[in-house]
């Protein structure tokens, strides 16, 4: 299978076994609508390993980018085919979200970095509420374009690691 164009969007995949493949593919093909205009390359890259985001916390996928460079990567662990497909589904939305908070995630992390070099903790302090925040938005915006999805279950164990960085949150 050779890469593949979505609208504007090529999509380069980097090490996938076929199956895995054609899961991302459909599940990209679905919601083609929430790849920002501003994305010319998305790459695909396949993790045999857990994409662990600490010791209690599994990470199915994963997205960076570049918008400056209009590229970005999506990371998908094997442990994202074991999923059931309604959580694959929300993962994948939720991932294609985070493009579209990209830019000013950039300009906070600017400012933050800047703000370190006068005051660390306060920096330190705002860059974990900014990241609970920002994961709860991604999550909620997920969850309205795959109402029954697995939002709920994905991102349980994010809140759980942002309430011991000190952010507020119900408990699932």
């Amino acid at each position: 299978m050779a890469d593949t164009r979505l609208g504007t969007t090529l999509v380069v995949f980097e090490f996938m076994p076929p199956e895995a493949r054609g899961v991302v593919l459909a599940l990209l093909e679905r919601h083609a609508a929430l790849l920002p205009t501003w994305l010319h390359v998305l790459r695909v890259q396949w993790r045999r390993g857990d994409l662990a985001d600490g010791p209690d916390v599994t990470v199915v996928a994963s997205m960076s980018a570049l918008p400056q460079y209009r590229d970005a990567t999506l990371k998908v662990s094997a442990a994202f085919l074991e999923e059931h497909p309604q959580v694959r589904d929300d993962a994948m939305a939720h991932e294609l979200f985070h493009l579209h908070v990209q830019p000013l995630l950039d300009v906070f992390r600017g400012a933050r970095d800047h703000l370190k070099r006068t005051n660390k903790p306060l920096a330190d302090a705002l860059g974990d509420r900014f990241d609970y925040a920002l994961e709860g938005v991604v999550s909620d915006l997920a969850r309205a374009v795959v109402p029954n999805g697995g939002s709920t279950a994905l991102t349980a164990a994010k809140r759980g690691r942002a309430r011991a960085a000190g952010a507020p949150g119900r408990r699932p």
